[in-house]
């Protein structure tokens, strides 16, 4: 099966600031069930008009949004900006600083007080991981739409998919899972191998110097544990996170989903529901870490005893 590594791009038209809370609660649950079948891809990208207005970045909105938007925010623009936050996601107008006339995306003659509306409510969203390839966001307003609402472009440097992959290869490692030597049985094999390793070593009697007997007795050491303990790949630049778990996952999994539901319908249930997952996460997260320093101190302690009381030697038999 070909891996998903394409650009998702979801066009959207979102409930009008007047619409029925019902139909807002239905519109954002289905473009978050949306956003769930394709995450996976390269990069998600949602366009269109979501009749809201998301104003200037705050404490509320986080990094969603940036210093370039207007200076109102609606109800509409709230229940985006939530949606973003939930999703990682951040909205590309807000992020580059233009005149006004190039922001401004929908613009309505009223005679209604002598004014026209002025408004954002035309959005280009994207990854927040995707930040540095977005270049530039601005309304082009020479194209000829027939509409209230202005042009609005996005300049995105994606790179090829075929470099991203071959990038993420480059980056993986293989390694010994040395971590198995910790298991009697396997610990007794590979003891076993390297007596036989090294008692052919004792009778080779072309090794003269000693660099060659450290570089056959390095050799020998690697290669034996690569058989008995077998490889396994990590990726050079990710970090590698040891407390992480399935059940660290699952929960994390269901926090989003209460949150998604709290979205939905705002209610005290929903958001204490939501309130309640999040704190047993954050537990989870505390007494992982937790866990995992304690093993790492006994680990510690154990080796220091192994090697006091003659767990090194091995190795010092094999240097004889």
């Amino acid at each position: 099966m070909e891996k998903q590594n394409k650009t998702t791009i979801i066009v959207v038209c979102g409930p009008s600031e007047d619409e029925r809370t019902e139909t807002k609660d239905e519109f954002w649950k289905k473009l978050a069930e949306t956003i769930e079948e394709v995450r996976g891809r390269l990069i998600i990208i949602i366009i269109g008009d979501l009749n809201g207005r998301v104003g200037k970045a705050d404490e509320e909105s986080g990094e969603t949004i940036g210093a370039h938007g207007e200076t109102i925010r609606n109800n509409n623009g709230k229940r985006l900006i939530d949606f973003c936050l939930m999703n990682n996601l951040i909205i590309t107008n807000t992020f580059f600083q233009h005149k006004e006339i190039h922001k401004i995306t929908r613009e309505v003659t009223r005679e209604v007080a002598n004014r026209g509306e002025r408004s954002i409510i035309d959005y280009v969203i994207i990854g927040k991981d995707f930040r540095k390839e977005v270049q530039d966001t601005r309304v082009r307003r020479g194209a000829k739409l027939f509409t209230d609402h202005y042009l609005v472009m996005t300049k995105v440097k994606i790179k090829n998919c075929r470099d991203a992959e071959q990038k993420k290869k480059q980056s993986e490692k293989e390694v010994i899972q040395t971590y198995k030597l910790r298991q009697k049985e396997c610990t007794e094999r590979y003891r076993e191998k390297i007596e036989i390793e090294m008692a052919k070593i004792k009778e080779n009697t072309n090794i003269n110097t000693l660099e060659e007997q450290w570089k056959i007795f390095k050799e020998t050491i690697i290669e034996t544990a690569r058989i008995t303990c077998g490889l396994t790949k990590i990726n050079k630049g990710k970090k590698q996170t040891r407390w992480w778990s399935e059940e660290i996952k699952a929960e994390i999994k269901t926090k989003k989903n209460k949150w998604i539901k709290y979205l939905s319908k705002r209610n005290n249930e929903n958001y204490n529901a939501y309130k309640t997952q999040r704190i047993k996460v954050k537990e989870l997260f505390k007494k992982a870490k937790q866990n995992t320093w304690e093993e790492f101190g006994e680990k510690m302690e154990q080796d220091s005893k192994a090697s006091k009381e003659g767990g090194m030697q091995l190795c010092i038999w094999s240097m004889k």
